[in-house]
C-alpha cells in the first residue's frame, strides 16, 4: 500500500513539473512570437492602415489611407471622400463609397477602397465620435491650426477670440467653438474643428482640414506612444478604437509610430470631376477619380516610391501654373491638353498657344523655378521623360512650368 502511494506521489511530482515546463514555454512563446505589425517591420515593408473617424450613424467623417515607410520612418496621408463615386457590387449599383460603410461595415469599405487606389490594407483602425473626444482627451489635446474662427454648425455663437501669441491650450470659456491661431484642442473643439463647414469654403480647404485632424492625431499618438504602449495605456487605448489588430499588434503599430518623422509628411487626395448620378429616384453627386482612376492609382505608386527613396514630395503644393505649347501640326492639341491638365484641379494653364515650330519630335517639360518637383508633376500627368531646367528670364512672370508637345505626343500619353 506504502509503494502504491510512493509511486502515485511521484507521478503526480512528475505531472507537476510537466505542467510547470509546459505553462513556461507557452509564457516564452507567447512574449517572443511575432506580430503582424512586427512582421511587415522586419521585412521592411510599408505599413499601410485604413483610418476612419466615424459620426453616430457609423458615417465616416474622414477617411484617410496612412502609408508608412519603416526605413525612415516617414509617412503619407491620402484623403478618400465619402462621395468619391464607385461601383459597389455588394449593393449592385453605383453610389458612394461611405455607403458601403454604412451598410457592410469596415472590411468591405477597406477592401474597395484598397481595389480603387491599387494598394493592399492590410490594417484598419476606426474611431466613433465619442471616442475621439476621449482619446484626444487622453493625448492631452491636439495641436491645430484655424485660420478663421470655427463656429459649430447649427449655433449663433461669436468665436473671434484669441489665445494670444505662438501656442496657446483653452481654459474652457468658450465651451464648443474654436477660434483662430495655432492651438492646443481638447475633444470637444477638435472635433468642432473636424465638422465645421463654411458656407463658400472651397472642397480644398475642407481637405486640408481633414487631413490636419488626422495628420495632428498620428503626431500626438507618436508623442505618447511611451506611455500608450504600458498596460494601462494600451488597455485604454483599445477600448476607444475598433481595429484588426491584436493587443500584441497595437502594442507595436503604437511603439513604431513613436519613430514616426512627423516634420515630412506628405499629404495627398483623390482628384476627380463632380457627376450626377440617380441612386433610388434621388440624385447624388458624385465625385468620379479622373481618368478611371487610373491618376489616382498611379499617384499612391508615386507617394510610396518617394516614401521609399527618402525623397521630397510636396504636400501641401499650392496650384502648379503651366502654360502649353503646340509643337506639332496637329490642330487643336494645346487647347485638349489645357483642358486635362485643368480637370484635374491640380494645375493652372496660364496660356495654350504654338510653339516656335511644328516640328517638335519629342514632348519636352521645362521647369521655370528650379525647384524640381512642379516640372516632374506635370510630366508624370502624361508620362514625359524629357524635363530640362530653364529659369523665366522675367521673374514677374507667373509660370512654373513649360509644356511642348511633340510628335511622341498621342493626345493623353507620350508614346515611349
Amino acid at each position: 500500500m506504502s509503494a502504491r502511494v510512493r509511486i502515485d506521489s511521484s507521478l503526480g511530482f512528475v505531472l507537476l513539473i510537466v505542467l510547470i515546463l509546459g505553462g513556461t514555454a507557452l509564457f516564452i512563446y507567447l512574449q517572443v512570437r511575432s506580430d503582424a505589425v512586427s512582421e511587415y517591420l522586419d521585412r521592411e515593408e510599408q505599413l499601410v492602415v485604413l483610418v476612419t473617424v466615424v459620426d453616430d450613424d457609423e458615417r465616416p467623417l474622414t477617411t484617410q489611407v496612412f502609408i508608412y515607410e519603416p526605413t525612415n520612418a516617414r509617412a503619407a496621408f491620402f484623403d478618400v471622400p465619402g462621395n468619391t463615386g464607385a461601383i459597389l457590387r455588394s449593393l449592385g449599383r453605383t453610389d458612394r463609397i461611405d455607403e458601403l460603410l454604412v451598410t457592410s461595415g469596415i472590411e468591405p469599405y477597406r477592401d474597395r477602397i484598397a481595389d480603387m487606389l491599387s494598394i493592399s490594407i492590410p490594417f484598419y483602425v476606426q474611431i466613433g465620435r465619442s471616442e475621439s473626444e476621449d482619446l484626444i482627451d487622453l493625448l492631452r489635446g491636439m495641436d491645430l491650426f484655424a485660420a478663421d474662427p470655427v463656429q459649430p454648425v447649427g449655433t449663433e455663437l461669436n468665436l473671434a477670440a484669441t489665445v494670444g501669441e505662438g501656442q496657446g491650450e483653452f481654459n474652457g470659456d468658450l465651451p464648443t467653438g474654436v477660434p483662430t491661431g495655432q492651438l492646443r484642442l481638447e475633444g470637444p473643439r477638435a472635433l468642432a474643428y473636424l465638422d465645421y463647414e463654411a458656407a463658400d469654403e472651397l472642397d480644398i480647404d475642407r481637405l486640408h482640414r481633414r487631413q490636419s485632424f488626422v495628420q495632428s492625431l498620428f503626431i500626438r499618438l507618436s508623442d505618447e506612444s511611451e506611455v500608450l504602449v504600458e498596460p494601462r495605456g494600451l488597455r485604454v487605448l483599445e477600448s476607444l478604437i475598433d481595429t484588426n489588430m491584436d493587443s500584441r499588434a497595437l502594442k507595436s503599430f503604437i511603439t513604431e509610430l513613436g519613430r514616426l518623422d512627423t516634420g515630412s509628411t506628405v499629404r495627398q487626395r483623390i482628384a476627380g470631376s463632380y457627376r450626377t448620378v440617380e441612386v433610388d429616384g434621388e440624385e447624388r453627386e458624385l465625385l468620379f477619380p479622373h481618368f478611371e482612376g487610373q491618376w489616382v492609382r498611379e499617384t499612391v505608386s508615386q507617394v510610396r516610391d518617394s516614401l521609399r527613396a527618402g525623397g521630397v514630395t510636396e504636400p501641401d503644393a499650392d496650384t502648379i501654373v503651366i502654360e502649353v505649347l503646340n509643337g506639332t501640326t496637329t490642330v487643336g492639341l494645346a487647347r485638349r491638353t489645357r483642358d486635362l491638365y485643368q480637370r484635374l484641379g491640380l494645375f493652372e494653364v496660364h496660356r495654350y498657344d504654338n510653339a516656335d515650330s511644328h516640328d517638335y519630335e519629342h514632348t519636352t517639360v521645362i521647369d521655370r523655378r528650379g525647384d524640381g518637383w512642379k516640372a516632374n508633376r506635370v510630366a508624370e500627368v502624361i508620362r514625359a521623360r524629357n524635363v530640362l531646367n530653364e529659369p523665366n528670364e522675367d521673374p514677374n512672370d507667373p509660370v512654373d512650368v513649360t509644356l511642348i508637345l511633340g510628335q511622341d505626343f498621342d493626345g493623353r500619353y507620350v508614346r515611349q
